[in-house]
């Protein structure tokens, strides 16, 4: 009587398609009323594994072929039936099964390659050299058809599951949760696996045998390949799985179910999980499932939701570190515009004081220049008198000069005209009549001459009292040309001092000038800076607060 139904499904994983790489994933399920079978095998990822989709083909060929031989020596031979009730003798067999599996895969290998010799110029041009020298020895070729393998099969009320390698093989208890009854390979782990192509391949192999009273078999066997195993976080979410495959089982049917996982969700698991080839095979008790579903949906709706969660509260975690450094670098592109204004506002005032005291040194040298040109002008026009009252000076001294000399001239006269008096005097007396008239004008000249001299005498008197008016007038005129001089030298420091403090407060002008130059631009420069810090963190807040709305509303409908 037939216990189970039985589908298969699998799909080409999402990186595969981006990288353009072939599916490697393989199923195959076979079943009569006496028994059934389901077989996944995943061929491996690795450049040195290039046939590892035909080998994983051939294993599920050979896998099948073995477990179909196991089911009937046990339902048509009783000396084997009976030797499985006996714990010896049933490891034996079942060691003999994996024996005879690994031993046709191993000899449909060889005769793939003997039909098929390897191109090496096209299928080894990703392998590694050493590999590849290894390949054209002969030499460990049962590496490029690298595969791993899971098969269940069930008859009667026993089931028997084999595996090696990676992927999954859970049982559906007759309580309603998941187990995972396969001994795990401690040396399966991340990317590394046991494989048909080991040297030990057979000792690799694990099994679980379940023989149960009529009604306690596992209500269903679900094998998976490692693409849907490292697609979820934890097995317990992994379930969320195996719960989807039982619903759509009943609601579906085999075929149903069968389209839908290799159509449909196998890939959108692809895309959002592992990216790898994802593969299932199933052996289910329809007859048994359905009241195990009832609460599946709605505990595959809590998962989701608790995952969700869970997403969007991580990932909030997540952001909070750049979240704050975001805030901090807003901060800081702020608290620099700030500062650069507050720089600027000083800047300007000590601008304002040194353009003010320019200003004021300016009007002090126009000042400085105005009186400067005025000494320079008086200094002219007293340099001009006092060549005037030099020529003046001496032409009264010529004319004292001339006075004096007629004067000397007079003198003479007069001194001869009394000598001459005195001589004719005694004549006179000796002849009165002509001695006084001679008398008389000997002594006309002589008062002649003495008014000539009174009258030059006055007349030098008076060039000499010009003469010291004049001398006091080019000393005047000396000593206020000296001292406009004097001005003019004290002018001209003090026109070089303020010219010097002009020249040094220009420079400061200019400093500041630059400087407040600078820090607009430098200001502008960071606006633009914070504008973009700004935006930056505002949509990232943004997203941050609708991944805080999406758990608060996850969380409210938990």
């Amino acid at each position: 009587m037939k216990v189970y139904d039985v589908f298969s499904a699998t799909t080409i994983g999402d990186t595969h398609i981006r990288k353009n790489i072939p599916r490697e994933d393989q199923v195959a399920e076979f079943a009569t009323d006496a028994y059934q079978i389901a077989v996944v095998s995943d061929g491996h990822g690795d450049p040195n594994c290039f046939r590892s989709a035909k080998g994983a083909a051939i294993a599920c060929e050979a896998c099948v072929e073995g477990l179909k031989t196991f089911a009937e020596n046990y339902l048509y031979n009783t000396t084997f039936r009976d030797s499985l009730e006996i714990e010896k003798y049933r490891r034996e067999a079942i060691y003999r099964l994996i024996t005879g599996i690994e031993a046709k895969w191993s000899l449909m290998v060889q005769d793939d390659l003997t039909q098929h010799p390897i191109n090496y110029a096209v299928e080894t041009a990703k392998c590694d050299p050493k590999k590849v020298a290894l390949f054209r020895d002969n030499k460990r070729l049962k590496t490029i058809y690298g595969a791993t393998l899971i098969g269940a099969v069930a008859f009667e009320n026993k089931v028997l599951a084999i595996q090696l390698g990676d992927g999954k093989c859970v049982f559906l208890e007759t309580d309603g949760n998941f187990s995972q009854p396969m001994p795990p390979d401690p040396r399966c782990r991340g990317n590394i696996t046991t494989s048909l192509c080991d040297e030990d391949a057979i000792g690799s192999f694990r099994f679980v045998y379940r023989e149960c009273a009529k009604g306690d078999q596992p209500v269903a066997v679900i094998l998976t390949s490692d693409g849907i195993e490292d697609s979820y976080r934890t097995d317990e979410l992994m379930y969320c799985f195996h719960r989807d495959v039982c619903i759509q089982s009943v609601t579906k049917g085999m075929q149903g179910t069968k389209n839908y996982f290799q159509n449909e969700r196998l890939g959108v698991i692809s895309r959002e999980g592992s990216g790898d080839d994802m593969s299932v095979a199933a052996l289910v008790d329809l007859s048994r499932l359905a009241p195990y579903t009832t609460g599946m949906q709605s505990q595959n709706d809590s998962m989701a939701v608790q995952e969700d969660a869970r997403y969007y509260l991580e990932r909030m975690q997540s952001m909070e570190n750049k979240r704050k450094y975001l805030k901090r670098e807003l901060d800081k592109a702020e608290s620099e515009i700030h500062g650069n204004s507050a720089k600027l506002l000083p800047n300007s005032e000590v601008l304002t004081n040194y353009q003010a005291e320019k200003q004021k040194c300016e009007k002090q040298l126009h000042d400085v220049i105005a009186a400067m040109d005025e000494a320079t002008r008086e200094i002219t026009m007293r340099k001009s008198e006092l060549e005037t009252l030099q020529r003046e000076r001496l032409e009264i001294e010529k004319a004292i000069a001339d006075e004096r000399a007629e004067l000397a001239q007079l003198m003479i006269k007069q001194t001869e005209n009394q000598s001459e008096t005195a001589t004719e005097t005694p004549d006179a007396e000796m002849n009165p009549e002509k001695g006084s008239s001679e008398i008389d004008g000997a002594l006309f000249k002589d008062k002649l001459i003495e008014k000539l001299i009174t009258a030059h005498n006055e007349e030098l008197s008076k060039q000499l009292a010009a003469f010291d008016e004049i001398q006091q007038k080019l000393l005047t005129a000396s000593n206020i040309i000296v001292a406009q001089n004097d001005d003019l030298i004290a002018g001209q420091d003090q026109k070089q001092k303020l010219e010097e403090e002009i020249t040094n407060l220009n420079k400061k002008i200019d400093k500041v000038i630059s400087e407040n130059k600078n820090l607009t631009g430098d200001t502008a420069s960071k606006e633009k800076t914070y504008a973009r810090k700004k935006q930056e963190w505002l949509d990232y807040e943004a997203k941050y607060r609708s991944y805080e709305a999406k758990y608060n509303a996850l969380m409210k409908g938990l």
